[in-house]
């Protein structure tokens, strides 16, 4: 079981990527720089990220810009 203390900056991004609506002012960077802090990331070939924490792996598109 990971148990992470979560400050700060990345308290903020975290509270972001989960409000509902999200916010419009979470950018990607911010929560693949987040992600690479607590786990893994990987940009694929096709454009699609492969975001890995706790022992779980999803694969995600790259937000429009």
């Amino acid at each position: 079981m990971m148990h992470a203390r979560i400050h700060g900056h990345d308290r903020t991004t975290l509270a972001l990527i989960f409000n509902h609506p999200t916010s419009e002012n979470l950018e990607w960077r911010e929560v693949v720089a987040f992600v690479d802090r607590i786990g893994t990331s990987e940009e694929k070939p096709d454009g699609n990220w492969r975001l890995s924490l706790g022992g779980r792996t999803r694969t995600f598109p790259q937000p429009p810009r």
